[in-house]
């Protein structure tokens, strides 16, 4: 559908009053009082998303294809959420994208709409959202990923930052958030361990998946404060284990900042002390060989 958009865009440009069409008639058009809760929450959602991608970023297409949604959903159609063969997400995020619609799809179809009507809307919205931005256009034959956050776009449109990119995280994120309510899984554990291997701050998959369950509790609760405090076992001596401490609570919060997490991220390392299990010196204990992640 992106490259159909590029098509009509010159067409657009000299018409725009008549592309504008299924925003004005959505315009002039009142809130639907049938329909369901679910439907009259999604009309709301698709509403507001149609005017924000013409008022602020001047996408008539997404626009339109939008407002067209808001009102069939307006008149009490149960629309569904966007399908990625229709956009063509760009591959680093293909995978991800499948995988989280089919959980979206499976809530939805089981009693989310009824039980969480505005909530579902939400994750609807959200997910259209982050899908539209990490979709591509092809041009002259050629891939473009207008929305996807490379150097090679921000140095073609001579920017230092992307703005789109914070756009696109800022709708996972909102997406994520929902899902895990209608899903029924918000995570009610505010306090996550992670393991390491002896002399390592590096995470194994087991350290990375703990820490992929405190991203998601932290999305849930919209977490402000997050608190990071690294360990080590007594094996070898105090100095370089207090540095080792410091080196695994460092890394731990450079993931989580990868992963997105735009919370408030303190570390401290605390060497030998506060030991999980008490030992004599010298000794290889695994669960003292830790990062502790703590939602505040």
């Amino acid at each position: 559908m992106k490259s159909l958009k590029l098509l009509a865009l010159g067409g657009c440009v000299a018409l725009l009053a008549a592309c504008q069409t299924n925003l004005q008639q959505l315009q002039g058009t009142p809130a639907g009082t049938g329909g369901t809760d679910f439907t009259r929450a999604l009309a709301q959602q698709y509403r507001t998303m149609a005017a924000g991608e013409w008022n602020s970023r001047a996408d008539f297409s997404s626009s339109e294809w939008f407002a067209a949604k808001a009102m069939r959903a307006n008149a009490g159609e149960a629309v569904g959420p966007e399908e990625l063969g229709t956009w063509g997400p760009w591959h680093e995020v293909a995978n991800e994208l499948a995988e989280m619609r089919a959980r979206l799809v499976r809530a939805l179809d089981g009693n989310a709409r009824q039980r969480f009507p505005q909530d579902s809307a939400i994750a609807q919205r959200a997910f259209d959202c982050w899908l539209q931005d990490a979709s591509t256009v092809t041009f002259g034959g050629t891939p473009w990923s207008p929305y996807a956050p490379n150097a090679h776009f921000r140095q073609m449109t001579g920017q230092a930052a992307n703005p789109a990119q914070m756009h696109l995280l800022s709708c996972k994120e909102e997406f994520l958030q929902a899902l895990a309510k209608i899903e029924g899984t918000t995570p009610t554990a505010t306090d996550f361990t992670v393991y390491f291997a002896t002399g390592r701050w590096n995470l194994d998959g087991a350290a990375s998946a703990t820490i992929r369950e405190a991203v998601a509790a932290i999305r849930a609760r919209n977490s402000a404060n997050v608190q990071v405090a690294g360990y080590a076992d007594t094996q070898g001596r105090p100095g370089p284990n207090q540095i080792l401490s410091e080196r695994r609570a460092n890394e731990v919060r450079r993931v989580l900042l990868a992963e997105g997490v735009r919370a408030n991220i303190s570390t401290q390392g605390f060497g030998e002390t506060n030991l999980a299990v008490a030992t004599p010196d010298n000794t290889d204990e695994r669960r003292n060989r830790r990062a502790t992640i703590t939602l505040r």
